[in-house]
């Protein structure tokens, strides 16, 4: 769950930095930005997957179900709580 947190909170942060240059640099930036600026958003509770996977790998351990849904939950909580904080 730390791990899908942390992919979260640093793909949030990138989509903060992408509004930023958005914002900052205007003209075509300010249009098209924000459209990546979402997709970063939606991609974000997926990015713990990874890590996830190099950990049960690791430990010789199976990446079942259960597990996939609770990194997206913690994921998602995340994104939602960072989303609400802005």
């Amino acid at each position: 769950m730390l791990l899908s947190a942390t992919g979260a909170a640093v793909a949030f942060s990138i989509r903060e930095a992408i509004f930023w240059v958005g914002r900052s640099y205007g003209g075509d930036l300010a249009v098209g930005l924000p459209v990546l600026a979402l997709v970063v958003t939606l991609v974000a509770p997926f990015v713990g997957l990874w890590p996830a996977k190099v950990v049960a790998d690791r430990r010789h351990v199976a990446l079942d179900a259960t597990t996939i849904a609770v990194v997206l939950a913690a994921g998602v909580a995340t994104t939602v709580i960072l989303a609400l904080l802005t």
